[in-house]
């Protein structure tokens, strides 16, 4: 089973009845293979990713035709033909699996691709992540150039384009104030500390206390950050760990979920049943089975 695609296909089935992600009980999930590379991301072809995640690295689309519908947090963003999304760092997004007619250009950009940008924007934010055809029609060219001609250009007319782009960007967006004053290394930091100690004992004050913040100032930023509570947060990355050894391993549900942090069998059950429900607890124990057997 796909739990990723799963999860992407119940997000659209759910969105159509108004639900928004918080609704949908799915946990943003921290993507560090793309924040691990410093190469530029491009795509101009049919994209069906769907999970809900985030990631340092600033992304841009310009819809090229069709629809595509985006979360960002809790906001639904329903793009149509020459609309812009921006979605800037750890900011939570759910990109909804899409029919065969959408296209769009694509663009991830690593820190070292917009660092100009991110100088200027530090202590600041978007007033809005979204623009409307109506404003956006003269970032095609950009978009387009950066997207189809990156390999073949020149590095000082690359940046140049990004650059341009990004300035546009903040031209039509405007820009305010950000109100939570944390820098993008230290939120890195924090992350990746809880993907590096998850089997451990860790909690809310153990990492109040790793990072010199009082527990209930890390508890109000955290939930600012990432919308959901310390403990909620370390038991799903928890659960994310001990499906996929489950997965792609010969070892036994009980010793990978020990193993990976969970206190007890009924504390995994409790947490995998509230992200995907008793048929998929069946269908662990199914293959649990099947392992015992061989």
């Amino acid at each position: 089973m796909n739990y990723t695609y799963d999860l992407a296909k119940i997000a659209k089935r759910e969105s159509e009845t108004g639900k928004t992600p918080s609704e949908m009980k799915n946990p943003a999930k921290y993507e560090s293979d793309t924040d691990s590379s410093i190469v530029l991301e491009t795509s101009n072809t049919f994209d069906r990713w769907g999970n809900y995640h985030f990631h340092r690295h600033l992304e841009l689309y310009y819809i090229i035709s069709g629809e595509k519908v985006i979360f960002l947090g809790n906001k639904k963003y329903i793009l149509k033909k020459d609309d812009v999304l921006i979605i800037e760092s750890f900011v939570q997004h759910l990109v909804l699996p899409d029919n065969d007619s959408s296209r769009q250009y694509l663009i991830k950009l690593p820190d070292n691709y917009c660092s100009q940008y991110l100088s200027f924007m530090k202590g600041r934010k978007l007033k809005t992540p979204f623009l409307s055809s109506e404003k956006a029609i003269g970032l095609k060219k950009y978009f387009h150039t950066i997207v189809t001609e990156h390999n073949m250009m020149n590095p000082i007319l690359l940046y140049a384009n990004i650059n341009m782009l990004l300035g546009e960007i903040i031209s039509l967006c405007d820009v305010e104030e950000n109100m939570i004053n944390i820098s993008n290394d230290r939120i890195e930091l924090i992350v990746n500390y809880i993907n590096k100690h998850y089997r451990e004992k860790i909690n809310l004050k153990t990492l109040a206390d790793v990072f010199n913040y009082s527990p209930y100032y890390f508890s109000r930023l955290f939930n600012s950050l990432f919308n959901i509570g310390v403990p909620e947060y370390i038991a799903y990355v928890r659960l994310n760990n001990t499906i996929e050894t489950f997965m792609t391993t010969d070892m036994f549900l009980t010793e990978i979920a020990l193993a990976n942090g969970f206190n007890s069998m009924q504390t995994f059950y409790r947490t995998f049943h509230k992200y995907y429900g008793d048929i998929s607890v069946s269908d662990l124990k199914k293959v649990d089975a099947i392992k015992g057997s061989k």
